[in-house]
């Protein structure tokens, strides 16, 4: 870091100039402020997830041969891709929001310059090895053969749209660090309608099937994206979008690539453990293989409460951290762990009375509905663990502390979903129901781990500002 970065806090004036269209998330009720920064988190990924859903949806309800597989291989699949700039993202989103709590706002326009010229590289390097290696990684998990051409199809059209979604991504990361998530959800929002409309059209109207339900999703997503991109010119935002502002500035790159990366490779990483078990279902047969992808649909929507907590929760924490407001960190963290839980409840219950109902929305074939029922019977346990474990997660990743996250999470999905996949559902004899075990449990252990860590208090001490290369200690009563 630059002599400038390595400066205690709270020595530091508060400098003019900043971006001030966000929320201050430092002061007032902690209950208040969290509720209403986290719903449009949460309105905006279920925007966000009905992309993929609808796509499922219509492709089933129009009977597109091998619709429901290569959706669902194929979503998996660009997910992998799309987590890597998930973390980044986050790494901006944490970095912006600490600088912002600290009242640094000179210095945002370089973590934003930063943060969308690494993210538009890395989208076109990711492009290019994703429509390369699309077939051989198809071809590699055992993918059935009748669903192995639309399969490749979907996931080079989706891959061809990645520069859309890095860049929606990272400007959404620097909108929510600024304390602003409202924009995201409204612009994301419209573009969700416009899949729904262009899926009905492309896959029904003009029947190009699963390559029509690929190419709606990427007109969307394009849209989101330049949508951003004028609000935030017209609003006279910090980066004005010209090339010069594309430039990196190493200091910052390092500060990204280190709370950044992490997050990144975990998110990776849990992908490519989920690619695993479809290998594992894809032993089970084709309808395995179609009715867990059902299940997977749904779990989208349905983990989407937790998961949005767990961003908000980061988001708020971060810049409490930057103005060092520890009790307030925390207090956020335990909030936002009960507000999730209480909607994991209302989930867990939907899903248990409703898994008829929930599955036939999608139209299956009486084999896929049967393998999806037992699959979700299963995995529905997840939606009880999830809200506490990624409350704790925006807990330590809003801190800066996304490492620790990363080797919890990497070393579950690496050791204990598949080792729980194949004892369940072989060694044990469960089948797809035992496959759908693994997930829960694998959730349970990764909650215990950040559990244990959290209670240490370690999480108080800065990653991002530093005095005399020795982090910042404080002594705080919660």
């Amino acid at each position: 870091m630059t002599n400038c970065e390595t400066q205690v806090i709270s020595e530091l004036p508060g400098e003019a100039g900043g971006l001030k269209s966000g929320m201050d998330l430092t002061d007032g009720s902690v209950s208040k402020r969290l509720l209403f920064f986290s719903l449009p988190f949460l309105l905006s990924s279920v925007a966000q997830a009905l992309y993929s859903l609808a796509d499922m949806l219509i492709v089933g309800r129009f009977h597109v041969a091998g619709g429901f597989i290569a959706v669902y291989t194929g979503g998996q699949i660009t997910i992998i891709v799309t987590n890597f700039v998930m973390g980044f993202a986050l790494g901006g989103t944490v970095l912006i929001a600490q600088y912002v709590g600290a009242k640094r706002d000179a210095e945002l326009h370089e973590i934003v310059g930063t943060l969308f010229t690494s993210i538009m590289i890395a989208a076109v390097a990711l492009t290019a090895l994703g429509i390369a290696f699309a077939r051989p990684l198809i071809l590699l998990i055992g993918t059935p053969a009748e669903a192995v051409d639309a399969t490749v199809r979907y996931v080079v059209i989706c891959m061809a749209g990645n520069i859309f979604v890095f860049g929606f991504n990272a400007i959404s990361a620097v909108m929510r660090g600024l304390g602003d998530s409202v924009r995201p959800l409204i612009i994301v929002s419209a573009a969700c309608v416009l899949s729904a409309g262009l899926d009905l059209l492309l896959v029904g109207a003009c029947g190009l099937g699963v390559d029509g339900a690929a190419y709606s999703t990427v007109f969307a997503q394009g849209l989101c994206m330049f949508a951003a991109v004028f609000y935030l010119y017209k609003s006279k935002f910090v980066f004005g979008f010209k090339f010069k502002s594309f430039r990196i500035h190493k200091e910052k790159l390092r500060a990204l690539i280190k709370i950044g990366f992490p997050t990144s490779l975990q998110n990776i990483i849990a992908s490519v453990s989920f690619l695993v078990l479809i290998a594992l279902l894809n032993r089970l047969g084709a309808a395995a293989n179609g009715g867990a992808g059902i299940c997977t649909k749904i779990n989208s929507i349905a983990i989407l409460p937790a998961v949005s907590m767990g961003m908000a929760v980061a988001s708020m924490v971060g810049q409490n951290i930057g103005a060092r407001e520890y009790a307030r960190a925390k207090r956020t963290a335990l909030l936002g762990a009960c507000y999730s839980m209480i909607v994991g409840i209302f989930v867990f219950a939907a899903v248990s009375v409703f898994p008829r109902f929930l599955i036939g929305m999608f139209d299956p074939a009486p084999k896929e509905a049967e393998m999806a029922l037992s699959y979700l019977k299963t995995f529905r346990w997840d939606y009880l663990i999830v809200p506490l474990l990624f409350a704790l997660m925006g807990l330590v990743n809003g801190s800066g502390h996304t490492f620790v996250t990363m080797v919890c999470l990497v070393s579950c999905s690496l050791l204990f979903r598949w080792t729980f996949a194949l004892w369940f559902g072989f060694g044990l004899g469960l089948g797809v129901a035992g496959i759908g075990l693994a997930v829960p449990a694998t959730s349970v252990c990764a909650l215990l781990i950040l559990s244990v860590y959290t209670a240490t208090g370690r999480w108080k001490k800065s990653t991002v500002f530093q005095k005399s290369g020795q982090r910042i200690k404080e002594t705080v009563k919660l």
